[in-house]
């Protein structure tokens, strides 16, 4: 049964077992982006179940097609994470990026 189809009860339960397991987190999803620009924002969008801040979502690159940084804008200007997107960035145009998505056990 998929996490997203779990009651609460369930949720609790499951996330309770990750973390005597010692899984960092209770929920993830791998998204495919293209920076179609370098250093500019690009909405993520991911349908994790984020019950705590939007922050609270954490991001791995674990694959790149050329050399490029991806990162999130820390200026007080950002743009804001919501429940379902976060804002990303890449030093490098073009770029295709495979991201594991997380949410936290405790979150």
């Amino acid at each position: 049964m998929a996490t997203n189809q779990l009651n609460e009860q369930q949720r609790q339960q499951l996330g309770e077992q990750r973390h005597r397991q010692g899984v960092p987190f209770s929920r993830y999803q791998y998204v495919d982006v293209t920076f179609q620009f370098a250093n500019r924002d690009t909405v993520v969008d991911h349908t994790l179940d984020v019950s705590g801040a939007p922050e609270d979502v954490s991001y791995v690159v674990s694959r790149v097609d050329r050399a490029t940084n991806i990162y999130d804008d820390q200026s007080s200007t950002r743009r804001a994470w919501t429940a379902n997107s976060i804002v990303l960035r890449s030093s490098v145009a073009g770029a295709i990026v495979r991201l594991l998505l997380t949410v936290p056990t405790e979150s």
